[in-house]
């Protein structure tokens, strides 16, 4: 006689379908017509630029602390709902209970998403695009900061940076560097962590900056011509879509995966 799984047991088949659906998708992703139309109009140096942004922008953001982003949300607010969410997943752990942590961190990124969102179509109105970065970045660090704290981490220590960075390679990758990115994301849940440090974290910050600038190159470069660049602006609604899904995905493993006995 077959036996029944248990709602944990569900719900965690549940994201390795949805792991699975995201890598097939992000492997099979391939360059848009617009991007192969734009390849060699695109200004020599703009990569490079690109990548400095997006680096700077980490740089200055971590280097003053969360006090920045904290100032946007209240992570004790968010702590408590956390604590409320984990009791009553103890308590009963049905399908309702062990939802509610990833619906609460998709709640809590669809309002930085529409923000992040307006900001870049308003600028591209314009024909801003470069001086966005520092309000993506923000905004998509706020975002994975509230998915983690929905989850029950704290996201100030070098290597709760260190992952989430990799969560911003990883959402940006296509190709073989989603698998690999996959992979490494894993390792880091599974406890296979390198050492981290100043340095290595300098180095993944360079390395989630040049994922993110190449992955939005074309469409940023549409941004800054006024008027059309409204539509290089909605690049970062996808950028941050793109962002929350795989964070929530990835942070709903890590839970699963270090915090399993509070829900079996």
């Amino acid at each position: 006689m077959l036996s029944r799984k248990s709602p944990y047991e569900k719900e965690l088949r549940r994201l390795e379908n949805k792991e699975a659906a995201w890598l097939e998708r992000r492997t099979a992703k391939k360059d848009p017509a617009l991007n192969r139309f734009l390849a060699d109009k695109i200004p020599a140096g703009l990569q490079n630029t690109l990548n400095s942004a997006f680096f700077t922008a980490f740089e200055t953001i971590f280097s003053r602390g969360g006090g920045i982003i904290d100032k946007t949300f209240s992570p004790k607010e968010a702590q408590k709902t956390y604590e409320i969410n984990r009791c009553a997943a103890f308590i009963r752990p049905d399908k309702k209970n062990l939802r509610a942590f990833s619906k609460n961190a998709r709640r809590t990124s669809t309002g930085n998403t529409a923000l992040s969102g307006a900001a870049g179509i308003g600028m591209g109105i314009f024909g801003v695009g470069l001086p966005d970065i520092p309000i993506l970045v923000g905004f998509l660090l706020k975002t994975v900061y509230q998915i983690a704290v929905s989850f029950g981490y704290e996201y100030a220590s070098d290597k709760e940076r260190y992952f989430i960075l990799l969560l911003l390679e990883g959402a940006a990758a296509r190709g073989e560097h989603a698998i690999t990115m996959e992979k490494t994301v894993d390792a880091f849940i599974r406890g296979e962590t390198p050492e981290i440090n100043p340095d290595s974290l300098k180095i993944q910050m360079r390395r989630t900056a040049d994922a993110l600038s190449a992955d939005l190159l074309y469409l940023k470069f549409i941004q800054t011509i006024p008027i059309v660049g409204a539509a290089g602006g909605i690049s970062d609604i996808v950028c941050m879509r793109e962002t929350a899904d795989f964070a929530e995905m990835k942070y709903r493993r890590r839970f699963y995966t270090e915090k399993e006995r509070n829900l079996r």
